[in-house]
């Protein structure tokens, strides 16, 4: 709910979702169990009336890149060829718990040495989560750079085939 996002406080954000969640024409969803329930207690509401639509994705429109597309990219975030690498594209935003990632990182390293790892996005965390500093023991090992990405993904875009 919002007052677990960072961000300004609307305080008349609740009374606006309670008129709406009233109206029985407004269909109120969210992505997961965990949202919904959240939502739910906030709201007072009971937590069937928001259904559950978790996030997807169309296989259909995937696609295995070529292999300069992947060079590109790996060369463009200073990947070694053929090393295992962990990503996550995320808001650095508490709400998000980005350092988890890095702990993540931290802990994969120990079983796999070779592991690089790439955090994409932006937000105040920025800075605090970037690869976590020598805390998570992966700095050498964690690339971090949104205008990298789009930059070597650019001529790899996804596309239907």
């Amino acid at each position: 709910n919002p007052t677990r996002a960072s961000g300004p406080t609307r305080p008349w954000l609740r009374e606006l979702y309670q008129l709406l969640a009233a109206n029985p024409r407004v269909a109120l969803s969210a992505n997961s169990a965990a949202g919904a329930a959240d939502y739910a207690a906030w709201l007072g509401i009971p937590a069937d009336r928001i259904a559950v639509v978790r996030n997807a994705c169309d296989p259909s429109f995937l696609r295995q890149p070529e292999d300069a597309t992947v060079g590109l990219v790996r060369r463009t975030l200073h990947l070694d060829a053929g090393a295992p690498v962990l990503c996550c594209v995320a808001r650095l935003v508490p709400q998000k718990a980005p350092e988890l990632f890095v702990e993540l990182v931290a802990t994969v390293k120990r079983q796999v040495p070779e592991v690089r790892a790439v955090l994409v996005g932006e937000g105040p965390l920025g800075s605090a989560v970037r690869c976590g500093g020598s805390a998570s023991g992966a700095p050498s090992r964690c690339r971090s750079s949104w205008s990298a990405v789009r930059a070597g993904a650019s001529a790899g875009s996804p596309r239907r085939a």
